[in-house]
């Protein structure tokens, strides 16, 4: 592992620790109502950043990995409306498009990605939802989620160096910070 990964990973984890703490995603009590609400407040947060990402010159393609059209498909397998998921609120974070800020934040969106498997398989098991009936977005890629993962280490490592580290650590930190207050 690389020594920005390590340091990603090692500077993170408090962040991470809190986030979770935060949603509780596991909590015994939650109901499908409360599992279609925290889909909603993930969709008010993806509108936002995907959006952004999108008016951003990327070296890469990240055309595959964006999440807005599982989030919907899910809130519309809950019963929503087109009508009604235009109306969720949208987060008003400023995310920076600046390359080395934004692999700071898809660090954060593509470890999401992996640990939303191990979400997928606890919500199957509470809601009986399958992938195809509101579990899209915690599905990841599927099968290729782990191999999406390696990718995106290997452009996370490309297209760092000594001095952008820094930078990208830091704006992994804010990013966990921005969606945890977001989800609150």
């Amino acid at each position: 592992m690389s020594q920005l990964l390590q340091d990603l990973k090692s500077s993170t984890r408090p962040h991470h620790d809190q986030i979770e703490k935060t949603i509780d995603f596991l909590r015994e009590d939650m109901t499908l109502d409360d599992y279609k609400n925290l889909l909603m407040k993930f969709y008010g947060f993806y509108f936002t950043f995907e959006n952004a990402l999108k008016e951003t010159n990327l070296p890469f393609d990240y055309s595959l990995r964006f999440k807005m059209p599982h989030l919907r498909n899910d809130l519309e397998n809950l019963g929503m409306t087109s009508s009604e998921i235009e109306k969720i609120p949208k987060s008003k974070i400023y995310f920076s498009p600046r390359l080395e800020d934004i692999l700071g934040q898809l660090y954060v969106i593509e470890g999401s990605t992996l640990g939303g498997m191990v979400l997928k398989k606890h919500f199957e098991k509470k809601f009986s939802l399958t992938s195809e009936s509101g579990l899209s977005f915690f599905s990841g890629y599927g099968p290729e989620t782990m191999n999406f993962w390696k990718e995106f280490q290997e452009i996370l490592i490309k297209f760092s160096s000594e001095k952008s580290d820094p930078v990208i650590i830091d704006s992994a930190k804010i990013t966990f910070r921005t969606l945890e207050t977001w989800m609150k």
